[in-house]
């Protein structure tokens, strides 16, 4: 795993070290187009060609880094008419014929290569690159694109790409198609091996900017793919050790940091950095959680705080009610309302007004300040609002620690 990289007298860097530090599993880096994000790649995928760069590894021990960035594309995509074959090892024979050959190399070194080549030879035999044609048709299959798939090619070792008729597909497929297309291909590299042994070994995975010229649907899905591998590193059940996802995309990193269990700050293994470019030199920061945040999140922020403003919390609560129940619809102010009683009821039908306002814009808000003792009734209102409209989880959610403490003070 990776502890540390740092940069420095390439790209857009300058003189001075620039450091991403104590590196987890997980490590999201932000940044623009053009400020720095593909450097951090290339570093890892090469560092012996960035003399003025240094990549530490934990015990010193190297890892084989995989990289998904732009070079990557150009080299598997636009360079040759095929993509070379993902290996994979089948399951039946294998594990038999390796032990069993190993333990003859162990004993007979007089004949120790003849027998490497053997073993070779016998993966050769359990392994294919039909299996990773099967899941990428099948993907392509059940995200809708039925335009090209992929087909062995005539070496039996590589794939092309064909439409439905036999042709080649390759010179016509979209810029979001090649981007998707290879992508998968990338996808599928990390379960298996581009050598024909099928062989694979421990490994730090880069996605950087998957989900260039792609629209909204396919960017969920690579986004959902990714979580998958979080999901497998997290399990210990992959030959993954590490990750890292830089973006200039904000929908796309909202979706792939999405982790229900974190509250305020970052999880103990991951880490967040934007990459900032202020005029010609590019800038790490590390941020202590997550720095790309909706104006919803921060509506709901404002209610988190301790010490939150007496003044503006009415708007803030009536944004954030406008904001749920218009995107969920529905949902009719007289009968929540009507489930409240005396002041209760007031403060509820004052919270819903906007119900019944086609025309509410920011500068219609009214301030008034109120006391303490207001504020909190009107923050009970609230939490009661999503609690009888049967969205109490989304509440909960949105609160985090707040919640949970509040509920332990009770």
């Amino acid at each position: 795993m990776i502890e540390s990289i740092t940069i420095s007298g390439i790209a857009t860097y300058g003189s001075t070290s620039e450091e991403l530090s104590e590196l987890s599993q997980f490590n999201f880096v932000f940044g623009s187009n053009g400020t720095g994000k593909t450097t951090v790649s290339r570093v890892i995928a090469d560092e012996g060609m960035f003399p003025t760069c240094k990549v530490v590894w934990k015990g010193g021990t190297k890892l084989q880094p995989m990289v998904y960035n732009h070079d990557f594309v150009e080299r598997n995509f636009n360079q040759s008419a095929e993509l070379k074959g993902v290996f994979t090892l089948g399951e039946k024979q294998v594990d038999k014929a390796i032990t069993a050959m190993t333990g003859q190399i162990a004993t007979a070194t007089t004949d120790k290569a003849m027998k490497a080549a053997e073993i070779r030879e016998l993966e050769k035999q359990t392994t294919s690159v039909q299996p990773t044609i099967d899941g990428i048709n099948a993907l392509l299959s059940s995200f809708g694109l039925q335009g090209f798939s992929l087909a062995k090619a005539a070496t039996g070792t590589s794939y092309k790409l064909v439409r439905s008729d036999g042709s080649d597909a390759k010179a016509t497929l979209s810029e979001g198609e090649k981007t998707f297309v290879t992508f998968l291909y990338f996808y599928h590299l990390l379960k298996g091996s581009d050598m024909d042994s099928g062989i694979t070994t421990d490994r730090v995975v880069v996605f950087d900017d998957p989900v260039s010229s792609l629209d909204s649907d396919i960017l969920f899905i690579v986004g959902n793919l990714i979580k998958k591998v979080f999901d497998e590193v997290r399990a210990g059940t992959s030959h993954i050790k590490q990750v890292f996802v830089l973006t200039h995309n904000v929908y796309f990193h909202k979706e792939v940091t999405f982790n229900p269990k974190r509250k305020d700050g970052a999880l103990k293994e991951e880490t967040f950095w934007v990459v900032r470019k202020p005029g010609l030199v590019s800038k790490l920061d590390k941020h202590p959680s997550n720095p790309i945040k909706t104006s919803y999140e921060l509506l709901w922020a404002e209610v988190r705080k301790a010490d939150r403003s007496n003044l503006t919390i009415q708007n803030t609560l009536r944004r954030i009610l406008e904001n749920y129940f218009k995107f969920f619809g529905g949902i009719d102010p007289k009968d929540v309302c009507s489930k409240f009683s005396g002041k209760k009821q007031i403060v509820c039908n004052t919270l819903l007004a906007w119900i019944n306002d086609g025309s509410h814009f920011a500068q219609d808000d009214l301030y008034m300040s109120i006391d303490d003792t207001a504020v909190d009734n009107y923050l009970n209102v609230f939490k009661s609002i999503f609690e009888k409209s049967g969205h109490s989880a989304h509440y909960k959610m949105m609160m985090g620690v707040a919640f949970e403490e509040s509920v332990n003070e009770e």
